[in-house]
């Protein structure tokens, strides 16, 4: 097996220690034949072969001296040692309230490492939700990037979706592959496309035309939905009286809670499960008491 047939597994894609370095194992005896836990032990000046293979398997706890020599042979960043180090405080927390600190440092580690590419350019991109849907499933290695895929994936026809990844290629967020020459259904049927860029994100331009009819459309779409089972949908409403001071903070507070959702749901593979869109509206359905009435109100 050639050291290109499985990808160096990445710590920030688990909430697990011991699938992490289960998965690290298996990568090294992929790439280095002869590999075994009594090579490894010897890396990690390590006295037991067998006591790191149960630590690996998770029959035994993680010693401090192994997580330490771990940190410091697998990883060269300190910020993935950071994580590595709350990731067995998570992995092996006692309690739900330990669990839950070790968990809340390791979506802020998440947080800030992945940032997400600026999509800019053509407006076009935000004035239809296929775009992102289409964009974010490129992030998956395991779906196939074809056209009949793809089309399943969204709920659309393999005409409209192929309209969309043209779109997407023209303006440089996805590559071709291969193909067919020509425009016929067999040379579409052939294509295969790479995303240009990983996680992503669209600039809040609220005055934007495109930006107005991307909501236009979610919302339109949220209502339809209403009509799905309630196992895979869901609606809540508040009604909260803030000042205008009040929902600058709710808004920030809102960006924060969204930027932990995008750490957390996070996967390495997409089998078995869904793209939600998750929407997001907040507007007045009152006006403000004017100072003369609520003064009146009291006399």
């Amino acid at each position: 097996m050639d050291s290109t047939s499985k990808a160096k597994p990445k710590v920030y894609e688990y909430l697990d220690v011991g699938l992490f370095l289960q998965d690290y194992y298996q990568y090294r005896k992929a790439i280095r034949q002869g590999f075994s836990y009594e090579k490894w032990a010897d890396e990690l000046s390590f006295k037991s072969r067998s006591f790191l293979r149960m630590m690996v398997l998770g029959k035994k706890k993680l010693t401090p001296n192994l997580v330490e020599s771990l940190a410091q042979t697998l990883f060269s960043q300190k910020e993935e040692q950071e994580y590595f180090f709350c990731l067995v405080k998570y992995s092996q927390a006692s309690g739900v309230k330990e669990r839950h600190i070790f968990g809340q440092k390791m979506m802020q580690i998440l947080k800030n490492h992945n940032q997400p590419t600026l999509i800019s350019g053509d407006d076009s991109f935000t004035s239809d939700p296929i775009y992102a849907r289409l964009l974010s499933l490129f992030s998956y290695p395991d779906i196939e990037k074809s056209l009949q895929v793809l089309s399943q994936l969204i709920s659309q026809d393999e005409e409209i979706t192929l309209r969309a990844l043209t779109s997407l290629e023209s303006w440089g967020h996805i590559k071709k592959l291969a193909g067919g020459i020509g425009h016929d259904a067999t040379a579409a049927a052939e294509l295969r496309w790479a995303s240009n860029v990983g996680m992503f994100k669209v600039a809040d331009n609220k005055g934007s035309k495109s930006i107005h009819q991307f909501h236009e459309k979610s919302l339109k779409e949220a209502i339809r939905a209403f009509e799905m089972p309630t196992s895979v949908r869901s609606y809540k409403s508040l009604l909260l009286p803030m000042t205008s001071e009040d929902f600058v903070v709710f808004n920030e507070m809102l960006n924060e809670f969204s930027k932990e959702q995008m750490a957390r749901h996070n996967p390495r593979e997409y089998r078995g499960k869904r793209v939600y869109q998750v929407n997001f509206n907040i507007y007045p359905v009152t006006e403000e008491l004017p100072e003369i009435q609520a003064e009146s109100a009291f006399k």
